[in-house]
């Protein structure tokens, strides 16, 4: 996507105020599950539904249209009335902990949807996390599903899971492979609450000639980062409720003192600087393998985000990762650090910044350019 189509007011564009328009012309290079959302008051228009799915089919479709079907999986918080509750929209203590999390999950805008499904038939099924701040834990095992592709890039065959649950964060993205092997019902679980939530139902029709689909899985064309000559840079999440926050974080350019963090409610950092600051964090060169080495410092857990660019995780805690699929998000948990490497192929200015979005709204928002 070029940059200037990458609609973060503040960086690529101004936002657009009431009564205007913007039209968005881009080339699809990706095929893959991708989502679109406000990127202005993130915080607070995606909290009201902001957002949409953005899937693009290969060039030749593996599943036809009955076959291919997308969750957007989403939290509401919901006063007594049944209303949103818009008041509540930039609490403090929402913004210094974990985020929004809302009392109600809907699938699609609907409260546990019951979906009907053919038996012995192959489904794709799309699942894109896009609440505030909530992580999501499904077990693609308890279903007999499998994962065939991680925040829009395919895998280069089907996978079954060796550990249960997977989580997904904000932004994350996975497509599974289900192909129901009776007439029994199918419950999708949360398990990232203090109790299991059943947020959707399969229900399974008898079928005395399924339809077979033979899946090939194609990979998109992403260039291989070069470890051996890349360069290497170090950021911290600092900053949240109980947490060792530095004395003087830089915000606009100055040093803030706790009164002017709790007045612009900055409260979360990287590097030390809260927000998006004039100058990048970094900058390289087009066709540069650039590898960052995350440290979370905080007490949360924190789904830290790219545009422009998907990475491989090298390492978890210092652990090689062996899954290394593609991603362009990753969760970091507390006082936890997480490596990755990508090429920086896309030329612009791309931010990187926490998705949850009170997290990146209170500071923790940065970018850097590709020259």
């Amino acid at each position: 996507i070029i940059n200037i189509m990458d609609c973060v007011s503040g960086l690529t564009q101004d936002a657009v105020f009431p009564g205007e328009e913007i039209n968005y012309k881009f080339t699809v290079p990706d095929a893959g599950s991708f989502l679109y959302h406000a990127h202005n008051m993130s915080w607070n228009q995606v909290a009201r539904g902001l957002y949409g799915a953005l899937i693009v089919d290969e060039s030749t479709p593996v599943f036809d249209k009955q076959h291919d079907i997308t969750f957007m999986i989403d939290d509401w918080q919901i006063d007594n009335q049944g209303r949103l509750n818009t008041a509540s929209l930039g609490n403090m203590m929402e913004w210094a902990h974990g985020g929004r999390i809302g009392n109600l999950i809907t699938v699609n805008g609907k409260y546990l949807p019951q979906i009907e499904l053919n038996e012995n038939e192959n489904y794709r099924i799309r699942i894109i996390n896009v609440a505030n701040s909530r992580v999501l834990a499904i077990n693609p095992n308890e279903i007999g599903a499998k994962v065939i592709a991680y925040d829009g890039q395919s895998l280069n065959s089907p996978r079954k899971l060796d550990y249960a649950p997977l989580l997904l964060g904000p932004a994350q993205r996975v497509d599974l492979l289900l192909k129901p092997q009776s007439t029994k019902p199918i419950d999708i679980i949360n398990y990232g609450d203090r109790k299991p939530i059943k947020i959707a139902n399969f229900n399974i029709k008898p079928t005395s000639k399924p339809k077979l689909s033979k899946i090939i899985l194609i990979s998109n064309n992403l260039p291989e980062p070069v470890i051996n000559n890349a360069f290497k840079f170090a950021i911290k999440i600092q900053g949240g409720a109980m947490s060792s926050m530095m004395s003087a974080p830089i915000y606009k350019g100055k040093k803030m003192s706790m009164m002017d963090r709790m007045k612009t409610k900055q409260v979360w950092a990287l590097n030390g600087v809260a927000n998006l600051a004039d100058e990048p964090m970094f900058d390289v060169k087009k066709g540069e393998t650039i590898i960052l080495d995350f440290e979370n410092d905080t007490s949360f857990i924190h789904a830290m985000h790219l545009h422009g660019h998907h990475f491989k995780i090298l390492t978890r805690n210092g652990d090689e990762d062996k899954e290394q699929p593609w991603k362009d998000t990753f969760l970091v948990g507390p006082n936890s650090t997480t490596k990755i490497a990508f090429v920086a192929d896309n030329p612009g200015k791309w931010l990187l910044h926490c998705h949850m979005l009170e997290h990146a709204a209170g500071g923790m928002n940065t970018w850097f350019n590709v020259a």
